[in-house]
C-alpha cells in the first residue's frame, strides 16, 4: 500500500513540477524532481508485482514449518 500512495504523491508532484516548468523553463529544482519522480516509477514501482505474487502465494509453505523451527 506504500508503495502506491507513493507512486500517487509523485504523480501530483510531478503535475505540480510541469506546470511550473512551463511557467519557467529554466528552474533547475523541478527538472531534478521529474528526474527523481522518473526514478521511482522505473525502478521503485515495479516492486508492486512482486508484493502481490508474494501475497498471492500465501503462507502455507512458512506454516509447515514447526514452532521450535524459529
Amino acid at each position: 500500500m506504500g508503495l502506491v500512495a507513493l507512486g500517487y504523491m509523485w504523480c501530483r508532484i510531478v503535475e505540480a513540477a510541469l506546470a511550473r516548468l512551463a511557467g519557467d523553463p529554466a528552474t533547475e529544482r523541478m527538472r531534478h524532481k521529474l528526474a527523481t519522480g522518473r526514478f521511482f516509477v522505473e525502478r521503485m514501482l515495479p516492486e508492486t508485482a512482486l508484493h502481490l505474487a508474494r501475497i498471492r502465494l500465501g503462507a502455507a509453505n512458512l506454516m509447515e514449518l514447526p514452532a521450535q523451527a524459529f
